[in-house]
């Protein structure tokens, strides 16, 4: 599930839907091979994999750590995947919900 992915997503999306076709994104990471953030960085067995590329350049969430989204167990609010934007993620569930994530060691 992506959100706040942008305004190409947005119109793929739209395309989709309005063709009653769904349309599936790979991620382009090979396991445990760290995350793309260029097109150019994605293994060659990954690109011939895909039927359709769209390098759309650098991605906006590109970082030093390699990290991608942040993923969270929400039956006990615990961090499974510390992700790019965990900081602000975490002050927001705080602030505006009282939640207080859990880092599992």
């Amino acid at each position: 599930m992506l959100l706040n992915a942008g305004s190409l997503h947005n119109e793929l999306v739209r395309l989709s839907w309005d063709a009653g076709i769904p349309v599936f994104g790979s991620s382009a990471n090979t396991s445990l091979m760290g995350s793309k953030y260029r097109a150019d960085d994605i293994e060659s067995a990954v690109l011939d994999a895909a039927d359709l590329v769209i390098d759309y350049g650098l991605s906006k969430y590109h970082n030093p750590h390699g990290r991608s989204s942040t993923i969270i167990d929400f039956s006990d609010f615990s961090v499974i995947r510390i992700g790019v934007c965990f900081d602000q993620l975490k002050e927001a569930f705080h602030t505006r919900f009282g939640v207080r994530l859990q880092v599992k060691q």
